[in-house]
């Protein structure tokens, strides 16, 4: 069985039903395709799947450390993130009313994969622009050193 997969298989025939889930693995083979970002240790998944009347409700929390390269500074640092999470799932075509098509994620059997989900929601998270910090000084234009490490020597610096 894959990391984060979870067998529904107990809720399936009870509406109301639910299953308290807590998961984690390792970051192997999620990318988060961005140029100089990656996961740093473990992924956590924790949160309840319901079995809603013909779907699953699945909420949570995702929890793990990213890294990256600062746009500013081009130095490597730690992003900790915890973020929600919410599918729904449905076994039949139509699903039960209510939801939109857009709205759900097919169930194929009784087993339900987070990872594509998990991934996505880790990609959405991350901002537009990467900082170590919000005060980050960034790097010399002329010489390249890291102005977060002290002033610029070069005599060119130009001051933004």
């Amino acid at each position: 069985m894959r990391a984060f997969t979870i067998d529904i298989e107990r809720i399936m025939s009870e509406t109301g039903a639910s299953l308290d889930v807590d998961l984690e693995w390792t970051g192997e083979g999620i990318e988060l395709d961005r140029p100089g970002t990656s996961i740093a240790g473990d992924i956590g998944y924790k949160g309840t799947i319901s079995n809603v009347g013909g779907a699953y409700a699945v909420t949570g929390d995702i929890a793990t450390s990213i890294e990256a390269h600062c746009d500013r500074c081009l130095g490597t640092y730690r992003l900790d993130v915890k973020i929600p999470i919410t599918r729904v799932f449905v076994g039949t075509e139509e699903g039960p009313g209510g939801f939109d098509r857009d709205d759900v994620e097919r169930l194929e059997g009784h087993v339900i994969d987070l990872a594509p989900h998990i991934r996505e929601e880790l990609i959405l998270s991350l901002p537009i622009r990467l900082l170590c910090s919000e005060g980050c000084k960034g790097i010399c234009p002329q010489c390249g050193n890291d102005l977060n490490k002290g002033e610029c020597t070069c005599g060119n610096r130009i001051d933004a």
